[in-house]
This record gives structure tokens, sequence and C-alpha cells, in this order.
């Protein structure tokens, strides 16, 4: 359709640019084919293993953990999912004040959003006034 001056001229600089480029282009589909393998590369398998850990061990984790002060305890949830299989969910036992909404920490929940906690502050401020 564009057959101006200029844009003959981009695709031909395009062109150049692809000729270019080839061989290094090349080279990393390859790498990530697999079909080079370069003595240099490291093994991710060798280094990291990736096995899930049974719920036992992230007990025990979760128990060491209490000894070494940590002040967030969380524990391993099972839920079921809608075909039947089973998921691992992390959930923090903070406790939140129902009428302060806040937890030991004075921090607001998650999923509350920046309004409602403004909302919420104004509140307070108001029954703060009203017992003085």
């Amino acid at each position: 359709m564009s057959k101006s001056i200029r844009s003959k001229r981009m695709r031909k600089f395009r062109a150049i640019k692809r000729e270019k480029f080839k061989p290094k282009e090349l080279k990393r589909l390859k790498a990530t084919l697999g079909l080079i393998i370069d003595e240099n590369d490291v093994d991710m398998e060798k280094l990291v293993d990736f096995r899930v850990k049974p719920s036992s061990m992230v007990a025990k984790q979760t128990e060491t953990d209490k000894s070494d002060n940590v002040d967030v305890v969380e524990k391993e949830v099972e839920v079921e999912t809608t075909d039947g299989s089973k998921m691992d969910v992390d959930s923090s036992n903070r406790k939140i004040n129902p009428k302060t909404m806040k937890d030991k920490y004075g921090n607001y929940p998650v999923w509350m959003g920046r309004r409602q906690i403004k909302r919420m502050k104004t509140q307070l401020k108001h029954k703060r006034k009203k017992r003085h």
C-alpha cells in the first residue's frame, strides 16, 4: 500500500538489519531449543532440587520458626477445588478486632481498600471525640 520513498528506504534498512542479526538470532534460537549445549552452561537440575515437600515437613518447619521468635505465624491449609483435588494455601492466624478492623500490630487487613480504611479512621476519630 505504501510506496513512498521513505517507506522503501525503511524496508531496505530493515532487510539489512535482519541479515546482520540473523546468525546471532539463529544461535539464540538453537540454544533455547536445546540443540546447542555449551560446556560453560551449568545444569540447573544438579544445583536445585524442586521436589514437593510433604505436609509433615512443612509442619516441622513452622514449629522451628516458632522457636526462632517469628511474629507472623503461617500454616498451610488444604482447600478442595471444584474438581476434587486438594490445593495447599497459606493462611495467617492474625486476629482482627471487629470494632477497629486492626490486627494486633495496628495494621488493617489486606483486603480493605484505601477508601474503606479512611472511612474507618474517621469513624474511630468521631467515636473518640464523643467519649470525651
